[in-house]
């Protein structure tokens, strides 16, 4: 009879836990505390049914149902901050900060292509065109940096529980080496903002990259004529190159920003097996254009054999990465397996 009893009580409170909010369950100690108030409330109203009596599993199940789902306790607990619009007041501050920094280095990037490489004798205009096509760019990412911050307001994050570094049960915890918000959102909005640029204007980023590179020839006292060289037109086999790697990184960045959503293993091991598969089609398109080097040619007109180093050294990146990516999650995986729920009776 007390095993049946005990397996109702954790079952509920291991359903319980999966629903609660990553702030929380990023709290070891806080979670161990819940876990215990919610099992002894159950056990306390059980015998309260049972008029003191050992209870059997029916009033156990009926001191459940009065908590109601495990979905609907969970969230009596996502019930934290002070409401600002859709965002907490306690989050708003790095949200206009997060909103500003993007708006500033999106504007910058695209401004620095139109000042250097497009009118670089027209600055009034420049800056004009800089403004014009940075617009609809920023607002995309504000667009997407506001359902983030929506979305951890809803579960009740507050600024602290942003930065993993400021918690030191969290070094205990090998959940924390995978789930890293700030990481997940710089390497979000960089994958997306180059996925973008590379597709509305990739002779634009082609020019501002021949740019670089004649800097750093210059640097290193070499000199290419045909480096410097303006491109105005595009194969279209190189476009489409262009198009798919700018779809890649778009989606990559997209899947780390939605890796901020939960530390759950189970979630981050999902999200890292679509970043398989886009590192994957990465490694496919590295390995194409080492096949097909006159398309690097358009990009830098170097000499095959520095053309052919280049794309080497991108096949064996790319594979670097592939593998980065699936040993980490072989980790998470081990994980989820050896993740244990804690049996309280």
């Amino acid at each position: 009879m007390k095993t049946e009893t005990d397996k109702l009580v954790n079952n509920y409170v291991k359903e319980v836990k999966k629903h609660l909010p990553d702030w929380i369950k990023n709290n070891a100690e806080k979670l161990e505390d819940i876990m215990l108030e919610i099992n002894s409330h159950i056990w306390d109203s059980a015998q309260e049914i049972a008029n003191s009596e050992d209870p059997e599993p029916k009033f156990v199940q009926e001191a459940i149902n009065r908590l109601g789902s495990p979905k609907e306790m969970a969230r009596s607990y996502k019930k934290r901050g002070t409401p600002k619009y859709f965002i907490s007041e306690e989050l708003w501050s790095i949200y206009s900060n997060v909103n500003w920094i993007v708006g500033i280095i999106v504007f910058l990037v695209i401004a620095t292509v139109q000042v250097v490489v497009i009118e670089p004798n027209n600055l009034v205009q420049a800056l004009i065109n800089g403004i014009t096509l940075s617009f609809p760019t920023i607002m995309t990412f504000l667009m997407v940096i506001t359902w983030i911050f929506v979305g951890l307001s809803h579960e009740g994050y507050y600024p602290e529980d942003l930065d993993p570094d400021k918690k030191a049960d969290k070094e205990k915890d090998p959940k924390s080496k995978f789930y890293k918000p700030e990481e997940f959102l710089f390497s979000g909005l960089v994958g997306a903002l180059f996925g973008l640029l590379i597709i509305i204007i990739p002779i634009d980023m082609i020019n501002l990259f021949r740019i670089i590179v004649n800097f750093i020839l210059d640097l290193l006292g070499r000199n290419t004529v045909a480096m410097r060289s303006e491109v105005v037109g595009l194969s279209v086999e190189l476009q489409i190159w262009l198009t798919i790697i700018g779809i890649l990184a778009i989606l990559s960045g997209i899947i780390n920003l939605a890796k901020i959503g939960t530390s759950e293993p189970g979630y981050q091991f999902k999200m890292n097996i679509l970043l398989i598969f886009t590192g994957i089609a990465d490694f496919v398109v590295a390995a194409y254009i080492l096949a097909n080097i006159h398309l690097l040619a358009e990009v830098i007109p170097l000499s095959d054999t520095v053309l052919f180093l280049l794309a080497l050294l991108g096949v064996i990146g790319s594979l670097i990465d592939l593998a980065t990516k699936v040993y980490k999650n072989t980790q998470l995986y081990g994980i989820m397996e050896d993740e244990s729920f804690p049996v309280y009776s």
